[in-house]
């Protein structure tokens, strides 16, 4: 059984990009999904998102989690919460990042940096998804945020 596509950007702009392309095009017509590595986005920002999503977990959910569990009656242990599904945030198109409770600055200020390099990745992915369909540049961005 093969592996679902690592997909490497790192040279998207050189004398790859047309494999790279190939393996995006083949990860959506046979995965529907894939992972990108050297996408940009710098580990240290990736890991301190993290680690602050960690802590406000610890710091100002953890203990309201079991209290409501224990409301109904219920018996759970956390153990290995899943960090990136501990609450939601949304930035687009509104951010609701002002309406969740006891957020430091640190992770408002990390989490703002983080989704305005993301939104510029998808950007940078819906092109090469363009590319790879004959679409004109912009085509899907368009198509999702309205034209």
């Amino acid at each position: 059984m093969r592996n679902f596509h690592v997909i490497n950007l790192e040279n998207i702009n050189g004398e790859e990009r047309k494999t790279i392309l190939d393996q995006i095009q083949d990860a959506c017509q046979n995965w529907g999904f894939f992972e990108l590595v050297n996408h940009g986005i710098h580990l240290e920002l990736l890991d301190g998102v993290e680690r602050l999503t960690k802590e406000h977990w610890r710091k100002c959910m953890e203990k309201r989690f079991r209290e409501a569990v224990e409301s109904k009656g219920l018996e759970a242990e956390v153990k290995d919460m899943d960090w990136e599904s501990t609450f939601f945030l949304r930035h687009l198109p509104d951010s609701n990042i002002s309406k969740i409770p006891d957020l430091s600055q640190e992770y408002q200020d990390a989490m703002k940096e983080f989704t305005q390099k993301l939104e510029k990745l998808v950007e940078e992915l819906l092109d090469l998804l363009c590319e790879n369909l004959g679409l004109e540049k912009w085509y899907l961005k368009n198509a999702f945020y309205g034209s």
